[in-house]
């Protein structure tokens, strides 16, 4: 009796590890699948850790948020107790609750500041900046009055745009869905009458310029038959949204906080953005996941970043390191440039023709650029970014933020 009850534990834990391991690594779907199948062999406390993370991840938030109060912290492990915190922290602020972000954020560093490394420590000093400037400011809303369809207007980049009221003025905002906050030059917050708050807090892009940033409250932003209420800005100087090699600037960019709030969005290949009022039917098999503020697709059993605001896919070290014998013999080490947030910066790296299995399709992205020892510092895991050389292949792509799934109409 001893040897089996030591056996059916060490089983759970392995199960669970198992489990836990993968959520770590960002394999949130396998993680998932397991999770159904074993669930019934892992105890009760264990289920609730998982499910918290879980829910946070396929954006069940209020889910979430409701099991972090039946947990049991007793006998829970340091490590697993920082992961459960960021994810609180995570959960509150899509829930545009700052105040208990921020409660969340100054647990992980009154309690656990050993277990961070010199770089998540500055990012979490950083977080605790942020949600503080924001703890007494009222949740943003969304009111979608009737379906919207806005025509998708291509700037000098090339890049999404579309046309946002502020009171009585109007601008041409980049659609971005790789954008983890909503962006907007000095000069346009303060066109646009914003309320700023001064935070200094460091933001960055995958050029790995750090750029200053305050902060702007907007108390109503109109996209079509949608209304925004006190949507949160990022707030750089002029020079960080411009781009003098190409006679080229931006005047803001729409990230991911407004952009889920919409809960399904679809763009189409004759560039049209569209809100639907009511969402779409569908018993599509969830293919997206949310890690923060980065949408996550599922393909060819493969994740990626799913980014609106960038025009040509890329590949990451990821992807070069699991075809790395291949990639040497074919194609040629070259330089590459890549602009983000605080300008241009230029990588080794390779242009290779991707292959992506989708649907029992071949869809072939020509000289797509793979930064071959440059991995995303958050997404070790992660084999690129998706653009919109990718996106445009279709005729539409549906993304849903509430029953989580992107589905590409052909």
């Amino acid at each position: 009796m001893i040897f089996l009850c030591c056996k059916s534990y060490s089983q759970e834990k392995s199960d669970f590890s198992m489990i836990y391991n993968l959520l770590n690594q960002k394999k949130y779907f396998k993680a998932q699948i397991l999770y159904q199948d074993k669930k019934k062999y892992i105890k009760k406390n264990d289920q609730i850790i998982l499910e918290i993370i879980l829910d946070n991840s396929f954006n069940r938030l209020k889910d979430s948020e409701s099991l972090f109060k039946e947990l049991n912290i007793n006998g829970v492990s340091d490590s697993i107790l920082l992961k459960l915190y960021k994810t609180q922290e995570d959960t509150a602020s899509k829930l545009y609750d700052y105040k208990k972000a921020k409660l969340a954020t100054e647990i992980i560093l009154n309690k656990f500041k050993y277990l961070l490394s010199e770089h998540s420590l500055k990012k979490r000093e950083n977080d605790l900046k942020l949600w503080s400037a924001l703890e007494n400011i009222p949740k943003q809303t969304t009111t979608i009055k009737t379906t919207t369809q806005l025509k998708i207007k291509k700037d000098k980049a090339d890049l999404n745009t579309l046309l946002i009221h502020i009171k009585s003025d109007s601008l041409m905002f980049v659609l971005d869905t790789g954008a983890n906050f909503s962006v907007v030059s000095k000069r346009n917050a303060e066109r646009m009458n914003m309320s700023i708050i001064k935070a200094d807090i460091e933001i960055g892009s995958i050029t790995k310029k750090r750029v200053i940033a305050q902060l702007a409250i907007c108390p109503l932003i109109i996209l079509g038959n949608i209304e925004i209420k006190n949507s949160i800005f990022f707030v750089v100087e002029d020079d960080a949204l411009n781009f003098p090699e190409f006679d080229y600037k931006i005047s803001g960019i729409l990230g991911n906080p407004i952009i889920q709030s919409f809960k399904e969005i679809q763009i189409t290949h004759d560039n049209f953005f569209i809100v639907p009022k009511k969402q779409t039917c569908t018993h599509h098999t969830s293919n997206l996941a949310m890690d923060r503020l980065t949408p996550l697709v599922y393909i060819d059993g493969k994740l990626f970043l799913l980014d609106t605001g960038a025009q040509n896919s890329i590949l990451y070290s990821y992807y070069y390191t699991e075809n790395k014998d291949l990639i040497d013999r074919k194609y040629k080490l070259t330089k590459t440039k890549i602009g983000g947030v605080g300008g241009i910066r230029e990588f080794d790296g390779y242009s290779i023709d991707y292959t992506l299995n989708l649907q029992n399709k071949k869809i072939i992205l020509a000289e797509t650029k793979l930064l071959y020892n440059t991995t995303n510092h958050h997404y070790p895991y992660i084999y690129g970014n998706l653009g919109q050389d990718f996106i445009h292949r279709f005729n539409k792509v549906i993304i849903n933020f509430e029953k989580m799934f992107i589905r590409f109409e052909s």
